[in-house]
């Protein structure tokens, strides 16, 4: 069968089977994947969605994992909900934070990042 840009094809070049049910990678977007789940769609090179459902990528090296969540940008990770646990925790921002780490303020209750 010949391929255009105008058609679809399943993540893994096979029928859909259970746990990638209607799962896309659009013709043409490149080192995609999508890893389980179902009526997930990627159309952006070198993204990914992990699980979950109605998922959908437009983005370039973008990532979703979720629930009818679509990507908003590039180079990004897009999720419903985060939860970090185990995060470095301080009263007023003090304490010697690593640069590139993230830290939750029990003062402000806000999550800072340390650039």
């Amino acid at each position: 069968m010949m391929l255009n840009s105008a058609m679809t094809l399943p993540a893994n070049g096979k029928p859909p089977q259970n746990g990638d049910l209607a799962n896309k990678v659009i013709w043409g977007s490149t080192e995609s994947v999508v890893n389980g789940g179902g009526e997930n769609t990627i159309n952006g090179n070198r993204s990914a969605i992990l699980g979950g459902s109605g998922n959908t990528v437009n983005h370039n090296w973008a990532g979703v994992f979720g629930c009818n969540v679509t990507s908003q940008m590039d180079c990004a990770i897009h999720s419903n909900n985060v939860i970090v646990q185990n995060m470095y925790c301080a009263t007023g921002g003090t304490g010697p934070f690593a640069t590139g780490t993230l830290y939750y303020d029990t003062t402000t209750c806000i999550v800072y990042w340390n650039p």
